[in-house]
């Protein structure tokens, strides 16, 4: 992989493109970041801008992945 196209891969990804990433709603994902079932970050106070880590994602993918390896 070249250094461009390291570069173009987002490290975080906002609600809206994490739920689409997950095929979730945006509510679903809000409930699940409520019950501490998936990896997010918190920027600044209030209503503060949250974002989810891309490895964090394809963390939830693989702890919530059933059937059997082959």
């Amino acid at each position: 992989m070249t250094n461009h196209q390291q570069s173009s891969i987002p490290l975080c990804l906002c609600e809206r493109e994490a739920a689409k990433l997950l095929s979730l709603s945006a509510r679903t994902l809000f409930g699940l970041r409520q019950a501490g079932r998936i990896e997010f970050i918190k920027l600044g106070e209030g209503k503060a801008r949250v974002l989810y880590p891309v490895a964090g994602l394809h963390r939830f993918i693989q702890a919530n992945t059933e059937g059997a390896a082959s």
